[in-house]
């Protein structure tokens, strides 16, 4: 909810649970919300998030089925919904950059990296560089982000707003290439522009042709929903339940993606 309000147990149910249905262990995550702290906080507590899951859910998964496992052996893929959908994407963005990694004195794992991302309607670049929020609305949510969430607004904030932005990320060098991402927008999302993820999806296309040492066999997926809204999957409909499948099929690829490249690798 725009990070100020909001907690995690009602979003996305309907996908939750039937990706639960299917074999998924689901996790689900909070984090710190605006204005007692900022974008990076919560950033921050995403990755903390991952460090946790890997680091508890081995011991969880060994007490329930038995055997040995070591947090390599996990596929773990994020994703989430406007603004969950922006921590997810600098979560796939930021894989083990030591900036912004937890402290390895708090979990037994601090592996951040991601096997793929779903970006649901998230914003992929706060500096408007292209002035779509501004053709939207005059800017007028991007200055809220900006005072509200980031407490940051002028120019000498800039460099802030850029390490926030996955678009401005493609163009940086990355520890780790980001995963598989699987973005969805609406044609009538009237808080994040379309042209905003259009362009977002298409410099992702173009960084994947010039990045080297990529070896995923599952493509990245850009989806546009006619007439879809701001929040177009948070009620069941027909639509939600269709980005569901989709969604969940995504995510399957990426965990096979993952075993055929462990698999490589031992060979």
């Amino acid at each position: 909810n725009n990070r100020t309000v909001g907690k995690r147990f009602f979003h996305s149910l309907h996908l939750l649970m039937d990706m639960a249905h299917n074999g998924f262990v689901v996790c689900t995550m909070d984090y710190r919300l605006a204005p007692t702290n900022n974008v990076e906080d919560q950033v921050f507590d995403v990755k903390s998030g991952i460090c946790w899951i890997k680091s508890n859910l081995i011991n969880v998964l060994q007490e329930q089925f038995g055997g040995s496992l070591k947090h390599r052996d996990i596929s773990l893929c994020i994703g989430g919904e406007s603004a969950g959908g922006h921590l997810s994407l600098m979560a796939a963005m930021t894989m083990n950059d030591p900036k912004w990694q937890p402290s390895d004195q708090e979990y037994s794992v601090t592996d951040t990296s991601l096997d793929g991302c779903l970006d649901l309607y998230g914003v992929r670049d706060f500096t408007d560089s292209e002035e779509h929020w501004y053709k939207l609305d005059g800017g007028g949510f991007r200055n809220y982000i900006r005072h509200y969430v980031f407490q940051r607004c002028t120019l000498e904030h800039a460099e802030a707003h850029e390490n926030l932005s996955p678009k401005l990320l493609l163009n940086r060098p990355f520890v780790e290439l980001p995963p598989p991402i699987f973005g969805i927008h609406g044609t009538h999302d009237t808080l994040i522009p379309l042209d905003e993820a259009e362009s977002f999806y298409a410099a992702l296309k173009e960084g994947r042709k010039q990045w080297s040492g990529q070896s995923n066999s599952v493509n990245d997926v850009f989806v546009v929903i006619p007439y879809g809204p701001h929040g177009l999957n948070i009620l069941a409909n027909p639509v939600s339940f269709a980005l569901s499948d989709a969604a969940e099929n995504f995510l399957l690829a990426c965990t096979r993606n993952r075993k055929r490249n462990l698999t490589v690798a031992k060979l």
